[in-house]
Formats: C-alpha cells, sequence, structure tokens
C-alpha cells in the first residue's frame, strides 16, 4: 500500500500535465487561428516557465517544505491552475481589445501565450523537483523513480486524451473525467484498504459514491453542460446581441 501511495500521485503529475497541455493546445489553436510561430512561442513558453518552475521548487526553502508534506494533495492543484489557464486563453482577444474577426498581431499574441501559459506549466516546474524529494523521503521511493512514474503516467494521459477525442469528447469533458480519475485516487493515496478494519469502513461510502458517479456517467454530462455553456458564450462574443 506504501508503494501504491507512492506512484499515484506520481502518476498523476505526468497524467494531469499531459492532459492540460493537449487541452491547452487545442485552445490555443482554436482562439489564436493555426499560426507556426504562435504554436512555436505555446511550447516554448510552456518549457521557459517549467524551469523556471523547478529552479523555485528545488531550493529548500519553507514554503517548498511545506508543499512536499502535502504532495499527493497538491497534484489536485492541477484542476484551479487548469481552469484559470483555461479562462485566460478562451478570452485572450477580449484581454488583447482585439475583435474575433481581426487577424491576431504577432507581437501581441507572443506577449500574451507567453503570459497565459504560466499556470499549469510553471505547477509542473515546482512539483517535479518538490515530488523527488517527496519520494525519497515520505514514500521510501529512490528519486530516479519519480522520472519513471511520472512518465508512465504521462503515457497513460496521452493515451486517455487520445482515446476520448477520437470518440468525439469534447475538452471540457475529457478534463472532468480527468478529475474524476483524481478523485477515484484519492481513497488510496488516504490510505483506504490499510490500517484497522474500523478505518477502511470510514472510506467505503466514499469508494460506493465514485461508483455510482462513474456509473451514471456524471463526469461526462458535467462535461457536455459546460460545453454548451461555453459555446453559447463564444457565439456571443462573436455575434453580440446589440449589434446582430
Amino acid at each position: 500500500m506504501k508503494r501504491i501511495r507512492g506512484f499515484l500521485p506520481l502518476m498523476g503529475l505526468g497524467f494531469f500535465s499531459l492532459v492540460a497541455q493537449s487541452l491547452l493546445f487545442r485552445d490555443v489553436i482554436a482562439v489564436f487561428e493555426y499560426s507556426e510561430p504562435g504554436i512555436a512561442v505555446f511550447y516554448a513558453s510552456w518549457l521557459l516557465w517549467i524551469a523556471l518552475g523547478a529552479y523555485a521548487g528545488r531550493r529548500d526553502s519553507s514554503w517548498t517544505v511545506a508543499f512536499g508534506a502535502w504532495f499527493a494533495p497538491a497534484v489536485l492543484l492541477y484542476i484551479p491552475a487548469f481552469l484559470l489557464q483555461h479562462f485566460l486563453v478562451l478570452h485572450a482577444r477580449s484581454l488583447a481589445g482585439i475583435e474575433p474577426y481581426v487577424v491576431f498581431p504577432l507581437m501581441r499574441m507572443f506577449v500574451l501565450l507567453f503570459l497565459v501559459n504560466a499556470p499549469v506549466s510553471l505547477l509542473t516546474g515546482v512539483l517535479f523537483p518538490v515530488g523527488c524529494r517527496w519520494a525519497e523521503k515520505d514514500a521510501g521511493l529512490p528519486a530516479a523513480r519519480v522520472y519513471t512514474f511520472e512518465t508512465l503516467g504521462a503515457c497513460m494521459g496521452g493515451l486517455f486524451v487520445t482515446a476520448m477525442l477520437i470518440g468525439h469528447a469534447s475538452g471540457q469533458t475529457v478534463f472532468v473525467w480527468a478529475c474524476f480519475a483524481a478523485a477515484a485516487s484519492l481513497p488510496f493515496n488516504a490510505g483506504f484498504g490499510r490500517g484497522s478494519g474500523r478505518a477502511r469502513l470510514r472510506w467505503i461510502p466514499v469508494v460506493v459514491l465514485l461508483i455510482l458517479t462513474g456509473a451514471g456517467n456524471v463526469p461526462g454530462r458535467l462535461g457536455r453542460c459546460w460545453t454548451q455553456m461555453e459555446d453559447r458564450a463564444a457565439w456571443a462574443r462573436l455575434l453580440p446581441k446589440d449589434t446582430y
């Protein structure tokens, strides 16, 4: 069980970073149109923010120590980070004061892409060195295993997002299902299946609720509602009622 509690958060690090990058890249293509320089800036700024985050996360300070103590649930910070970056990308034209029917100026695109790429990639950079220390001290795993489990999680994230998109799921639905997968791993991270029988019984309602939620396709329904809401907002920005 200790090994499970060790590799699940590390796999979640790679899983969420790959899923988030794939979905955010689709948002960038939709908002900024297909621009080869824009794609180059997207990946360059993504890697640069990761490097800055890794530099901050490797330093021994009070906040990195505290962050490492809560590394397993800290992976869930990808959820608000993705939501923030998703919102910034979708409203990039409004933030830059550019109408939907106007070609995005290159220099303004470069600056804006660099800024809006920060949340998820910066968090990824911080979590990796913190995860190395956590794996060695708390989970009893060698730091080299972080690379293995993070890569395995990224592979699973790539297969997951590809299969969902091939099945014509929206990006919002894919992300909601990814959040559900993270919630399903929480009982194992918290120690379900170990300890006394009474301690295990406390997690049974949570496990039953997760099973019913997945079986009832609740994440899929939430994703479709989210998609419809954002589609209506996009059409409203493109064709405002007062100017239609």
